[in-house]
Parts: structure tokens; C-alpha cells; sequence
């Protein structure tokens, strides 16, 4: 449950647009035990820290850290937030293979809302 909570804190800080709760929730990770900081919470942390890169122009680290988020996400197979993070990539980077691997990803998952969201134009964040 704790790394339940902890991904929907990543998405609604992402989508709320706080750089605040998302240099929190990364601080938070970071603070961590190595035993108590999952794959799961890490990868959250990967994605935070890859947009709050991205935000201030170092795209060399945000691609690092999408890296981190999408590998971690890959080997617990968590593939709605794999989907999330694949998006992520694609808002920031124009990256058709990750927008196409979401699409898929929500297709099979029946996520037709999501899916929905992957036809609209892509808002790139500031």
C-alpha cells in the first residue's frame, strides 16, 4: 500500500504541475533505508526527478532518470506506470516508440480513458 500511495502522490503532483510535493516525494525516497526504498518507490523518484530536470533544461539528466524510472518499471512489471512513465518520455522528447509502447500498453490494460488522453496532442512542459 505504501508504494500504492506513493504513485498516485507521484501523479498528482505531476499533474497539479507542484514542483514542491515533487522535490518532497523525491527528498522522500531519497531519505530512505536502502531496504525500504523498493523498486517501486525508486522508480517514482526517477520520474520526479526526471521532470523537475527537464524543467530546469539538463536534459542529459532527465533522460537518466527516465531511463532509471522505465528499466525499474520494466523488470516489476508495473506496466500502468510503465505506461505513465513511457508517456512522460514522450511529452519531453517527441518520442513516437514511447507514445506507441503507452498506446499499447493502455490497449491491453483496457484503459480506453488513458488511450483517449495518448490521441490528444502532446503538451510539452516548460
Amino acid at each position: 500500500t505504501v508504494e500504492e500511495a506513493y504513485a498516485l502522490c507521484v501523479e498528482a503532483a505531476r499533474m497539479l504541475d507542484d514542483e514542491a510535493a515533487m522535490t518532497e516525494l523525491a527528498e522522500h525516497v531519497t531519505g530512505l533505508p536502502p531496504a525500504r526504498a523498493t523498486p517501486l518507490l525508486r522508480a517514482g523518484r526517477a520520474r520526479i526527478c526526471a521532470e523537475l530536470s527537464h524543467r530546469r533544461g539538463d536534459i542529459e539528466s532527465s533522460q537518466r532518470h527516465e531511463d532509471e524510472a522505465i528499466g525499474l518499471l520494466r523488470t516489476t512489471g508495473a506496466r500502468p506506470l510503465l505506461a505513465h512513465a513511457l508517456l512522460d518520455r514522450a511529452r519531453r522528447h517527441s518520442d513516437d516508440d514511447a507514445l506507441a509502447e503507452a498506446r499499447g500498453i493502455f490497449a491491453e490494460l483496457g484503459a480506453t480513458a488513458w488511450l483517449e488522453r495518448t490521441e490528444q496532442p502532446v503538451r510539452l512542459a516548460v
